[in-house]
């Protein structure tokens, strides 16, 4: 839509593609996630108009760009002060400690089958798998890769972590917000719950703290398997391990009690500690 006003010409290019695809229900499904991010070009028709979006560049129906003068010098991409499409995020897996970013956008969505919530993240994690520093995952849980503090400082020698110290770290995914239980996986995989994730473990990239602890995995006859090697680790996974319900942690515990306290009780007791004494 335009309109001419008498030296003004004025147009329309009508709702941001980002609102549209937002507000869709294509968006709050959980199947369609990684459909949008692994796709390497991307057709959206939405009631106002389309929209064309690849890896490189975007462009909208309702008005013509200057394409040339819009991309670098090699075509391949737009120039970085180009504003976004209608997809935020596209080439997951190139940073392994992005997983969790994805993982929680993943598990605010709707599914109708909730035993397909690792299924529906399969593709997202493979091309993790895929990437300069593989990522692995264990019933969701993920595994970072063994080596640590390879770009932040030229001081610091690279930490080789075993595939149990990488477990353990994926580990420490952790709620936002009270979730609520899905019976279908462990409760020590995110898998296992509905709720809003943290973007971000609790280890970070460049922790160089090192773990004694050890895990195993409980087989379906009971027998214990030890956590493998890096080289054996991708024949471990490849196995259907979804059923195992139990992991086996020996590590070094601190005892602690949560006490609830009332805030009102609370705030008279300092209000009273902090009044004169007078005899």
């Amino acid at each position: 839509p335009s309109l001419k006003v008498c030296t003004h010409f004025m147009a329309s290019t009508l709702p941001h593609p980002r609102w549209s695809v937002e507000d869709s229900k294509w968006t709050s499904r959980g199947w369609t996630y990684q459909e949008g991010l692994l796709s390497k070009r991307r057709l959206v028709f939405t009631n106002e108009q389309v929209f064309y979006e690849c890896n490189g560049m975007h462009c909208a129906e309702s008005f013509v760009l200057p394409l040339d003068k819009l991309h670098i010098k090699s075509k391949k991409i737009f120039k970085e002060k180009i504003p976004r499409g209608a997809c935020r995020h596209k080439t997951p897996g190139k940073q392994p400690w992005q997983i969790m970013y994805y993982v929680a956008e993943f598990n605010k969505r709707d599914l109708t089958f909730p035993e397909d919530a690792i299924n529906a993240m399969q593709g997202i994690f493979h091309a993790f798998s895929n990437s300069q520093r593989p990522l692995y995952q264990f019933v969701g849980v993920p595994i970072p890769p063994p080596e640590a503090a390879l770009k932040y400082h030229s001081s610091y020698k690279p930490t080789y972590r075993s595939p149990e110290e990488c477990f353990i770290i994926g580990l420490s995914w952790y709620h936002i917000e009270p979730g609520g239980r899905r019976q279908d996986f462990p409760s020590w995989s995110w898998a296992g719950w509905v709720g809003k994730l943290s973007s971000r473990l609790m280890f970070p990239e460049n922790s160089f703290s090192r773990f004694n602890d050890k895990v195993w995995v409980e087989d379906d006859d009971g027998s214990l398997l030890s956590f493998p090697r890096s080289e054996l680790l991708q024949p471990f996974l490849s196995r259907d391990h979804c059923k195992n319900r139990f992991i086996h942690i020996e590590a070094i515990t601190i005892q602690f009690s949560v006490v609830y306290l009332q805030r009102d009780s609370i705030i008279r007791s300092i209000h009273k500690s902090s009044q004169p004494h007078v005899e």
